[in-house]
């Protein structure tokens, strides 16, 4: 991993982590900032090769709205859409990623455009073992990868290692480790139980060329998930953003049998399933960046929760099609759907009932 430019934040040097990383990054130019209102400048080119090393203050674990449902729509009633029986909350250890997806919703929630690294690591740890012991008979469920890649900075600051690790202590709460990587050398030497998800986000290889630039591609995704199953993880495919390109049947038909053909199916934890969507805010950011892009070219609906999405039809065919491939390989593998309308959740009641 290569960065030019490291932004290093007031009393970041403090901390060991810092330290680690600057001595790992020996050619890049350290700058010294105070904020991020500094950074705002930064084209995103200029910011995907610099990095920000910075203190996170406040709370490094926050819970998902319960309006706001997730990912885990599957052991959730379909039919009733309920909330989930337990909590559920994402890990602020790091802010956006090398990757420059054309689709990220990070583009518009980060005052930085360059990645942040929070360096504070031992209080973000502290913060989390104190919400699963707090929450532990809800069986709290922990998602590393809503605000960063979980594993893309893994060569510079080993957290996923002390993640498992501390997870290995508490069998009762789950842990995801969300990303587009192939950072997987550390998962594959540490002791860990089956409370750690290792999960990719699959696209097929035209989405990775046309939206998901400067990501590895299908082929190498499918490898490190493969090698992670080889070590003893079950892990969890996420197809999310679903994108309708021209010839998408046939570009997601023939992913998904690439995916299944070459991955253990019993050692495949759950499915999540989500069509592209965005804000109003995300829209305008992607045609300043992306003007010919073709990403916005379909017609979308205002949704209820603010988010334009594709027309409820179009959404239906995309998820039944993509289910019906899966479950004709793989019956029994839960599959969900994530941010989706209660309306959409329940026609897809039956597709959605594992077999």
């Amino acid at each position: 991993m290569r960065f030019e430019r490291i932004f290093v934040a007031d009393g970041a040097c403090n901390y060991p982590l810092a330290s680690a990383i600057l001595k790992k990054l020996p050619e890049a130019e350290k700058v010294p900032v105070t904020d991020l209102q500094g950074l705002a400048h930064l084209d995103y080119k200029e910011a995907k090769r610099s990095l920000v090393l910075m203190v996170k203050k406040g709370r490094a674990v926050k819970e998902f709205s319960p309006a706001c449902p997730s990912m885990r729509a599957e052991r959730k009633s379909v039919q009733t859409y309920q909330a989930p029986a337990w909590k559920e909350f994402y890990i602020f250890f790091a802010q956006g990623c090398p990757y420059d997806c054309h689709y990220c919703y990070l583009q518009d929630y980060s005052q930085s455009p360059a990645p942040i690294i929070f360096v504070n690591t031992s209080e973000i740890l502290r913060q989390i073992e104190e919400t699963i012991v707090e929450f532990r008979e809800e069986r709290p469920y922990f998602h590393a990868g809503e605000l960063a890649d979980a594993l893309v900075f893994d060569p510079l600051t080993d957290f996923a290692e002390s993640l498992i690790d501390l997870f290995n202590h508490y069998p009762q709460a789950t842990l995801e480790l969300r990303t587009k990587s192939t950072e997987v050398a550390h998962l594959l030497s540490v002791p860990h139980k089956q409370n750690i998800i290792p999960s990719w986000t699959f696209s097929p290889q035209e989405v990775v060329r046309l939206y998901e630039r400067g990501t590895p591609s299908l082929k190498l995704r499918i490898k490190a998930a493969r090698r992670s199953q080889e070590a003893g993880y079950l892990i969890g495919l996420r197809l999310d953003p679903i994108i309708h390109i021209p010839g998408w049947q046939k570009a997601y038909e023939e992913m998904i049998e690439q995916i299944l053909s070459e991955l253990v199916l019993e050692r495949i934890e759950s499915v999540v399933l989500g069509c592209f969507r965005y804000t109003k805010a995300l829209e305008h950011r992607v045609r300043e960046r992306f003007p010919l892009d073709g990403l916005l070219l379909d017609e979308f609906v205002l949704s209820e929760d603010g988010k334009y999405r594709y027309f409820k039809p179009l959404r239906l065919q995309m998820y039944r099609d993509i289910i019906g491939l899966i479950r004709k390989a793989a019956p029994g593998i839960p599959i969900s759907l994530c941010m989706e309308t209660p309306e959409v959740q329940r026609s897809l009641a039956i597709e959605l009932k594992v077999a």
